[in-house]
């Protein structure tokens, strides 16, 4: 599975205490993290700000939460900035907000809106019962996407075509469990897909796109996805013909 997440960024104080403080997640050995089985997110030292552009190969991280609205809420307590949430289609519903750093981050709810079930009051409206779900990668070449991720051994758990907006996500993980339903563009397993436990890797293909940029070794950005003992860098994914 999918172990760590390394961002290479401007360290600081305030980057400290937006992920102990305001995301609630814990800094281990292996950086930080939530409960559970999802990844850790990592951070090694840059002079530069992170500043993403449409342009990028990589989009943002994901963690998903179990009342969206209340996260939100919170977010707000704390003077962020984050989007009002909404019902992205028969997507998920979601909101975004960056880090100090300005790595784009997505609040993904485990249930569509409305579904949210009873239980008990959170102990950190975004922490209790959350996950570091899914790192998300811009891609112009689905022959070249699928080739890769099958060298790897990654299972597609999930195609959500999302024609309005000229893409489809494809969602990929190294856990091969059956879905609720075997066909992979089911709206039926998206919420199951919400709820999983561990890190996704996630595809945005970009239909009639040209190669997506990834960064250099001097950039900040992505800098390294860890799994089974391998890292992936921008330069493995530039080798497979995934940007430039």
């Amino acid at each position: 599975m999918f172990t760590n997440i390394t961002i290479k960024a401007r360290l600081s104080e305030r980057l400290h205490a937006f992920y102990q403080d305001v995301l609630g997640m814990r800094l281990t050995d292996s950086g930080w993290r939530f409960e559970g089985e999802s990844a850790s997110l990592s951070f090694i030292p840059s002079d530069n700000f992170y500043q993403p552009t449409p342009a990028d190969g990589f989009w943002k991280i994901g963690i998903t939460v179990v009342d969206l609205d209340a996260a939100c809420h919170w977010l707000r307590s704390q003077g962020i900035n984050v989007s009002a949430p909404r019902q992205f289609q028969d997507i998920g519903y979601l909101a975004h907000l960056s880090d100090p750093n300005g790595l784009t981050i997505e609040l993904l709810q485990t249930t569509f809106e409305g579904n949210k079930p009873q239980r008990q009051p959170l102990t950190h409206p975004i922490a209790d019962g959350a996950a570091l779900a899914h790192i998300t990668l811009r891609c112009h070449d689905e022959r070249a996407m699928q080739k890769w991720a099958e060298s790897l051994g990654l299972t597609l758990k999930s195609i959500q075509p999302v024609t309005d907006y000229g893409f489809t996500l494809y969602f990929y993980s190294f856990i091969d469990e059956p879905q609720p339903e075997s066909d992979l563009h089911a709206v039926g397993n998206r919420e199951w897909l919400w709820q999983r436990p561990y890190t996704l890797l996630e595809f945005q293909l970009v239909h009639d796109a040209p190669p997506f940029a990834l960064p250099s070794e001097e950039e900040s950005g992505l800098f390294g996805v860890e799994a089974g003992g391998k890292v992936i860098t921008p330069q493995t994914l530039k080798n497979a013909g995934l940007g430039k």
